[in-house]
């Protein structure tokens, strides 16, 4: 038996996958139909998210996908503890795509959140751009410090049960930290994709790939792992059923608090 299981925000959540729409979509409905599209497209997301097609690929009988759109390392990691799963497979792999460091947990409106603290430093009202931009390299090295911790509390569970795990950076300023601390990661499917794919490729409703641009994504991906990381590999056959999360609700705030996980 064999499980494989990603863990990341909207990217591994599979947001923007529906780009076959046949509304028309303009300012005054974007909001209507961005929830419509989460609402009603929860099953799709995760049967084209990554770890859906690198369970087909790869052959891993069972596939838990813990992305999650929106949130921060630490609250990837909160949601993990508080939802285990009893796996006792002799090959498990467990993928971490990191989401941006400066997403930080929060506790608003009675729930706890996420909110990028990047943004709220540039709004914050300093005076003279020197200031600001020295206030944000310091408190950077802070969150990615913070950052390596999470990841290592991932490496070490999934260590004591014999599960192989690794991990992706999407913001690698400092890799030679990263890589004495917690291993060297293997590249970020996603970054970079604003660049990288035409606007045929892009969601229309959030900065996203599309479906088609996510496979373009998952396929350049897939050949360097058949290139790299040839134990990934296993050869099972794989199971119809998918482990995800149902849409999540929004606080006063606007971020998003994911609910019970469900299977489809």
């Amino acid at each position: 038996m064999s499980t494989i299981i990603t863990i990341g925000c909207s990217f591994v959540q599979g947001v923007g996958v529906w780009y076959e729409d046949k509304e028309k979509i303009n300012q005054s409905n974007r909001d209507y139909h961005q929830k419509k599209y989460h609402a009603e497209h929860m099953n799709l997301q995760l049967n084209n998210s990554i770890g859906s097609y690198l369970q087909n690929k790869l052959g891993y009988k069972k596939f838990y996908n813990f992305g999650i759109s929106g949130t921060s390392i630490a609250n990837q990691l909160r949601i993990w503890f508080e939802n285990p799963i009893d796996v006792k497979d002799e090959t498990v792999l467990v993928l971490l795509f990191g989401t941006y460091p400066t997403r930080m947990g929060q506790y608003l409106g009675g729930s706890v959140g996420d909110v990028d603290l990047l943004d709220s430093l540039w709004s914050y009202p300093f005076n003279g751009s020197d200031k600001t931009e020295r206030t944000i390299e310091e408190t950077e090295l802070d969150l990615h410090l913070d950052f390596i911790h999470n990841i290592r509390v991932f490496k070490e569970y999934c260590e004591v049960r014999n599960w192989k795990f690794e991990y992706c950076l999407i913001d690698d300023k400092f890799p030679n930290l990263y890589k004495n601390e917690v291993g060297i990661p293997f590249p970020n499917p996603f970054k970079g994709f604003e660049t990288k794919l035409s606007k045929e490729e892009k969601c229309h409703l959030s900065p996203h790939p599309n479906k088609i641009g996510y496979y373009k994504i998952y396929d350049k991906f897939y050949k360097w792992i058949t290139d790299n990381r040839k134990d990934w590999f296993v050869g099972d056959n794989v199971e119809n059923s998918y482990i995800g999360w149902t849409i999540n609700t929004f606080t006063n705030k606007g971020h998003r608090i994911p609910k019970d996980r469900n299977r489809f």
